[in-house]
């Protein structure tokens, strides 16, 4: 959990969210230049004012076997600002307490939620802190807490390169590159995609890219996956003491689907 509030005292904010935390939470929360910052202990690692919060993974495919690095991402933060969150995979979100800035990584596992002069990941502590209704900011997108002001944190993805490759190329390059278990019991799962991680306390998401609207909108199927499906399945996964994978959305997946051509 990260949730970032300018204008606030760490006490005030800590008052706040309080209502709306799980009990059984473990809080840290600390002044930044704007305000204050509230994190969930053993989620978060520091380095020179940057915060990296959540499982990223050492493996750019964001395999869950791979995961432990976020003190290596807050390093890189510090060094490179949020293009270091561009390169980073798994759940996680990144915030610059000297800039207020919060920034939501591009592959949209985790949902940043926007309200006032509130952002963080859970809605509902959003909306209490900022006063008002909560916008959902967009992968790849940051926010300043302080100023309001947001855009893209990184270039977009561009799907009119050559066409080396077909769909089926690419799901079999998924299907060796990523590590999964069975599917999910439970609603909501009928195709099979949200799968059991090889690590305990992990699910991954793992659609078959060729079916669907994947064979005729990549682009538009990245999209409605970070911006729709994935921030259901997080709230799903964390209600159920899970961290969220995404290979699919992870860079080298994305760069691959830039690059099909016909979908068989």
């Amino acid at each position: 959990m990260l949730l970032a509030v300018a204008g606030v005292l760490p006490t005030e904010l800590l008052a706040r969210a309080m209502p709306y935390v799980v009990s059984t939470w473990s809080l840290r929360v600390q002044e930044h230049e704007s305000g204050a910052v509230l994190t969930t202990l053993g989620d978060v690692d520091e380095c020179d004012g940057w915060l990296a919060v959540g499982r990223s993974a050492a493996d750019p495919w964001g395999n869950p076997s791979d995961v432990g690095g976020r003190d290596s991402l807050s390093r890189d933060l510090s060094r490179y600002g949020l293009a270091a969150l561009h390169m980073a995979a798994g759940p996680v979100v990144a915030f610059d307490g000297r800039a207020a800035v919060v920034a939501r990584a591009p592959n949209g596992i985790v949902p940043v939620w926007v309200s006032g002069v509130a952002a963080g990941t859970l809605r509902c502590v959003v909306e209490a802190c900022g006063g008002g209704p909560a916008r959902m900011l967009k992968p790849g997108h940051s926010v300043s807490i302080a100023t309001g002001a947001s855009g893209a944190s990184h270039a977009s993805e561009v799907f009119d390169g050559p066409k080396l490759f077909s769909l089926r190329d690419v799901q079999r390059e998924l299907a060796e590159s990523t590590r999964h278990g069975d599917p999910v019991a439970g609603p909501g799962n009928s195709d099979g995609a949200l799968r059991e991680g090889l690590v305990a306390g992990t699910w991954v998401y793992a659609p078959d890219v060729t079916k669907g609207r994947w064979r005729i909108d990549r682009a538009g199927s990245l999209s409605h996956v970070r911006e729709s499906v994935l921030p259901e399945l997080w709230a799903r996964a964390r209600a159920a003491g899970r961290w969220l994978f995404a290979p699919v959305t992870e860079a080298p997946a994305v760069e691959l689907l830039s690059y099909v051509g016909e979908a068989t």
